[in-house]
């Protein structure tokens, strides 16, 4: 069979064009101020912009019922890059959309993922109870032997701490996937979310979302090998 031809050939092409194209985005970004006008509310383009997103994705299978979603101004800078759900609510500031405003589907797949942390809660009465992939498991050993050898007990028990937050956030990435998938959507969206805010990471736009957040390379690489999966929960 011809290369061009082959469906697992083709996704692996577009994924990692979607890669190169996150990394020449992080590689290019430079460190500013945000800009004053993202923290004006939203204009009524910008609301029905947020709306049509968030339809398309409640189209997708299995997808969590949010009771709320709210949009903040004049949200404190460290939170102002930043997106969270809580009890079953999603919250994105006026300035993480316009952020992302570039591109719809990086703004899908943050959405999703706040929607995935709203599916843990859903199915195991809280995302601390999300259970660990096979991925999780070996990071987290990575995690703990790492920080055994630099801090002792202590680094240990840092790392265990660190590896089961982290899998809060990668149980939330694969639903994301899932929901992005289901609704029709451009899931290496979620390529491009991560590498444009590691492009800005530790820069003048450092925020919160990066400080609780793994913003990585391993983050963007499980998040590569979720959608070359086909299915994102076929990695439990």
């Amino acid at each position: 069979m011809l290369a061009h031809k082959n469906p697992f050939f083709l996704k692996v092409l577009v994924v990692l064009i979607a890669v190169l194209a996150a990394l020449l985005f992080v590689v290019n970004s430079h460190a500013q101020d945000i800009p004053e006008e993202w923290h004006q509310p939203l204009t009524s383009a910008e609301r029905l912009y947020v709306l049509r997103i968030i339809n398309t994705l409640k189209r997708a299978p299995e997808f969590p019922e949010i009771k709320a979603w709210h949009v903040p101004v004049g949200t404190e800078p460290n939170w102002q890059l930043n997106a969270w759900e809580q009890n079953m609510e999603i919250t994105v500031p006026v300035e993480m959309i316009r952020f992302l405003a570039d591109d719809p589907a990086a703004f899908a797949f943050l959405l999703a993922h706040e929607a995935g942390h709203a599916k843990q809660q859903e199915l195991y009465g809280s995302t601390d109870k999300a259970p660990m992939t096979t991925f999780d498991r070996f990071r987290s050993l990575g995690n703990i032997a790492l920080g055994a050898k630099t801090n002792g007990a202590s680094g240990a028990v840092a790392g265990f701490s660190n590896g089961r937050k982290q899998t809060k956030e990668d149980g939330a990435d694969a639903w994301a996937v899932k929901f992005m998938r289901g609704a029709g959507l451009d899931v290496t969206g979620g390529i491009r979310m991560f590498a444009k805010l590691r492009g800005v990471w530790g820069g003048a736009w450092r925020s919160q979302f990066a400080q609780d957040h793994s913003i990585n390379e391993l983050r963007i690489a499980h998040v590569t090998a979720l959608i070359l999966k086909g299915d994102a929960e076929s990695e439990r």
